[in-house]
């Protein structure tokens, strides 16, 4: 399998989430901006789930995930969106921890989804937002206002977010946090996953 048919499969996963609106965006050119776009949002075709139950629930099924063992003061996690499809999961969830208890993907304050990708999606030679950096040893992409085009998240806090992708084995970790959680909280979060 060529390198970029495996980008290809990679973007193809992200094109399914709620983060593809925020990364996308980014991408359109400045007169676009109002034109209102999008996926349908992942909890609306995902299965929600404890987060006490994912981490069992997606070993039983053959994905081996990693959650972080440090959070910034006072979050917790809350809940776990699975995409199931013919009765397997899709190798696909969204993670949520907040502060405020909230569960829903487009209002946690801190979102990580995990899915399986050969390489980190993100190409140096083509991205033109960000940066890349290394955590723990491993290649990562960090951007510090990602643009974000969801009403609900953008009338609780703004219009942007702090992206976080690290590849871990074959899964890679796609974290998104609110402005309020500093780009050295994110990073710190990505490194004990």
């Amino acid at each position: 399998m060529t390198k970029y048919k495996v980008m290809a499969g990679c973007l193809s996963i992200i094109a399914l989430t709620v983060f593809c609106a925020i990364i996308s965006n980014s991408m359109q050119p400045k007169e676009n901006t109002e034109i209102p776009y999008g996926i349908v949002p992942l909890s609306k075709i995902a299965t929600r789930i404890s987060f006490s139950d994912s981490i069992s629930s997606l070993s039983t099924l053959g994905m081996q995930v990693n959650s972080p063992k440090w959070l910034p003061t006072g979050f917790t996690p809350e809940s776990a969106y699975v995409r199931y499809r013919s009765d397997k999961m899709d190798k696909y969830v969204v993670f949520t921890f907040s502060k405020s208890g909230t569960d829903k993907i487009e209002t946690s304050e801190l979102t990580i989804e995990v899915y399986p990708c050969e390489s980190l999606p993100f190409d140096k030679n083509t991205t033109l937002w960000g940066k890349f950096i290394e955590i723990n040893g491993l290649q990562a992409y960090i951007y510090d206002s990602a643009p974000v085009n969801i009403a609900d998240y953008k009338v609780l806090y703004g219009d942007t977010a702090r992206l976080v992708s690290i590849q871990i084995g074959s899964v890679n970790y796609l974290l998104r946090g609110v402005p309020a959680i500093s780009m050295d909280e994110m990073i710190k979060i990505a490194s004990s996953l």
